[in-house]
């Protein structure tokens, strides 16, 4: 939980024992109107506002509303919370909205204010490198990930960006194996072997590999317009 959210319940208790002191004369009263003193003075407007932008923030992501959820985040970090919880928030709200090079910037300040990635977080990250232009730290995200159709698509991507087809084809063929059937991610997998066997200068090869993904799905991405067919 955010820094703020540890000051906002210890300042509760300290308002709440300070509450219940003020009718216990005549010490009692006295560290009562202290700690309420206290209280009032520590948690400034800001503090207030901060946290109830947090909250509508959960709120916001708890119904899906992506753009209301990052600007309630951004709004805690202009009162000068900028715990790397909201960073991660804002990285997770980009992601779902399909803004890469945001996702990638607030991935990048949740890990220098020394938050660490999982599993999924690190795929989101990658996704948002490559598209932002930043393959070397993508690879870096992925390079202990499980080889999944998923992670192997992301990852030979971010090779692609580095000019390195043959690497990326590698990549690709590892994660398709011996499997014969095409299924969603092993397509993704195919499409971007495709086009790393059109980078490497294997048109033959490509051209298959598009006339496999076309036989999937006449609709999928590029497959019609690369074999010259109407995908209707």
């Amino acid at each position: 939980m955010p820094a703020l959210l540890a000051r906002w319940r210890w300042l509760s208790w300290a308002f709440f024992i300070g509450l219940i002191a003020v009718w216990s004369p005549p010490v009692g009263t006295t560290v009562g109107v202290v700690l309420l003193a206290i209280t009032m003075v520590v948690w400034r407007r800001p503090g207030r506002l901060a946290y109830a932008a947090y909250h509508a923030a959960r709120g916001a992501w708890s119904l899906g509303k992506w753009e209301a959820c990052k600007q309630h985040l951004g709004k805690v970090l202009e009162l000068g919370i900028d715990a790397p919880e909201i960073r991660l928030g804002l990285a997770r709200c980009e992601v779902r909205l399909q803004n890469w090079t945001d996702a990638a910037a607030a991935y990048k300040a949740y890990a220098e204010r020394g938050g660490v990635l999982g599993a999924q977080d690190r795929l989101h990250a990658a996704t948002a490198a490559v598209e932002a232009g930043d393959a070397e730290w993508a690879l870096t995200l992925l390079a202990d990930l499980p080889a999944e159709p998923v992670v192997a698509a992301v990852r030979a991507e971010a090779l692609l960006k580095l000019d390195r087809p043959t690497a990326a084809i590698e990549v690709c063929r590892a994660a398709i194996g011996r499997k014969l059937r095409l299924d969603q991610e092993l397509a993704v997998v195919h499409h971007v072997l495709a086009r790393s066997y059109e980078q490497a200068g294997e048109q033959e090869k490509a051209r298959r590999t598009w006339e496999k993904l076309y036989a999937y799905d006449p609709t999928f991405p590029d497959a019609a317009e690369r074999l010259g067919l109407d995908p209707t």
